[in-house]
């Protein structure tokens, strides 16, 4: 059985960095089919309702 990671960082850690903060954040899956297309997805509605780059 494969277990399928996907992970995403938002922030920076540098020391001339503009934001104070830092984060990870993932889930596990078994299954590999659509999961990256729906990410995609729900991340670019999400960046768009709060009018992100």
């Amino acid at each position: 059985m494969r277990i399928y990671v996907y992970l995403d960082e938002s922030g920076s850690i540098h020391k001339n960095s503009k934001t104070k903060y830092f984060a990870v954040g993932g889930y596990f899956t078994f299954v590999k089919d659509k999961i990256t297309s729906k990410y995609k997805k729900i991340n670019k509605s999400i960046k768009d309702k709060k009018k992100m780059i």
